[in-house]
């Protein structure tokens, strides 16, 4: 990849609020390391949704997030080359 150059649409989580499973879809315009997790406020980290390398395409991610209290988390998706990108996610009961 080309250093600055932006491989990742915007990513995109729902349903917001979510119950249990919560699905994430994005762009990926190369093939690139991509990590996608979820934190707690606090910064702890709770769950990796995706760990690894992935090729360039669309991609929709569901994750069974059940285990997690109700309440609000931060989704963060980070690939090389790119700044992370945090999300504001709810899971409500």
């Amino acid at each position: 990849g080309v250093t600055g150059v932006q491989t990742c649409a915007l990513p995109i989580f729902y349903p917001c609020p979510f119950e249990d499973v919560i699905t994430i879809t994005f762009n990926v315009t190369e093939t690139t390391m991509a990590n996608l997790t979820v934190y707690d406020l606090q910064g702890r980290k709770l769950v990796t949704i995706l760990s690894g390398q992935i090729p360039d395409g669309q991609f929709s991610y569901k994750s069974d997030l059940g285990t997690l209290a109700p309440g609000m988390y931060i989704a963060t998706l980070s690939m090389e080359n790119n700044k992370p990108i945090f999300k504001k996610i709810i899971k409500q009961n």
